[in-house]
């Protein structure tokens, strides 16, 4: 009977090893998932699960922030979060641009950053021809990617 879960996509596998006991006979078998590490994880410089120490410093690796703007997961989390938005704002720019603010920075966003979101989604739509929805898309990639949101106090 194995007691390691199925390993989540673009995991590393577990390992597994026997205890035996001082006469030589196996005392029990166990599993260790610590070397299951997700690649996601592994770019925001992840521990290393089989050393310890007592103080970790903080990183920012270059590879985190490109991961955050052109990795697959957060593209797909930020199309998911402009659908929403459409939903409960409507096709209303400036209404999107706040709700997306409001729910990224947990506070009430100022005017002047309402302002530089509806002037962004403008210049995607017009300079780079994107449509509507893809602007959207766009923003809340770099919404997701804010420093408010990503570093938490």
């Amino acid at each position: 009977m194995s007691a390691i879960a199925p390993c989540v996509a673009g995991a590393q596998s577990g390992i597994a090893f026997t205890l035996r006991s001082s006469s030589g006979t196996d005392a029990s078998s166990a599993s260790a998932q610590r070397v299951r590490v997700l690649g996601q994880v592994m770019r925001f410089d992840a521990a290393d699960p089989d050393a310890t120490c007592p103080v970790r410093f903080t990183t920012t690796q270059p590879t985190q922030a490109l991961g955050m703007l052109n990795g697959e997961f957060l593209n797909e989390q930020a199309r998911v979060f402009a659908d929403d938005l459409r939903r409960q704002a409507g096709e209303d720019p400036p209404a999107q641009v706040r709700l997306a603010l409001r729910r990224v920075a947990q506070r009430e966003p100022s005017a002047p950053e309402v302002e530089r979101g509806v002037a962004f989604l403008a210049r995607l739509r017009e300079q780079h021809r994107l449509a509507p929805e893809e602007a959207l898309r766009s923003y809340c990639l770099l919404a997701l990617n804010l420093n408010e949101f990503v570093y938490l106090n």
